[in-house]
């Protein structure tokens, strides 16, 4: 089964992931901000098969996360999650990098139930 790092600073919404996530036999890893998350995927040496990254983080949100992801890490697959951002406004980071928005750009708005999470991990993982 695949490994999975999420990037989350929420302790509660990063237990529930994981719990939903290990369920359903995948192996998870966690950081609670950007900078944690790509010390732990240079850790694992190429061992972590999708990031989870909450949008909100201290030190290095989620969207500066996944720009450097992107340079460093091309075909891996992020799913973005917030509750407090719309999918427009994700987007519109991007562009304001001058970055194009990755063909396997998922966002799921919090709250999503436990199978909008599984199809979105499925197909991240299918398009990576």
């Amino acid at each position: 089964m695949a490994t999975i790092l999420i990037a989350e600073a929420e302790g509660d919404i990063f237990d529930i992931l994981r719990t939903r996530l290990e369920n359903h036999g995948y192996t998870v890893l966690g950081a609670s901000d950007g900078a944690q998350a790509l010390q732990a995927l240079r850790n694992e040496q190429n061992r972590v098969d999708l990031v989870i990254t909450g949008v909100q983080m201290p030190k290095m949100n989620g969207l500066e996360l996944g720009y450097q992801l992107r340079t460093e890490y091309p075909r891996l697959p992020v799913i973005y999650i917030s509750a407090y951002a719309a999918q427009n406004v994700v987007k519109r980071a991007w562009q304001l990098r001058n970055a194009q928005v990755p063909e396997d750009f998922v966002f799921l708005m919090l709250p999503f139930s436990e199978e909008e999470l599984l199809h979105a991990v499925r197909t991240a993982l299918v398009a990576g």
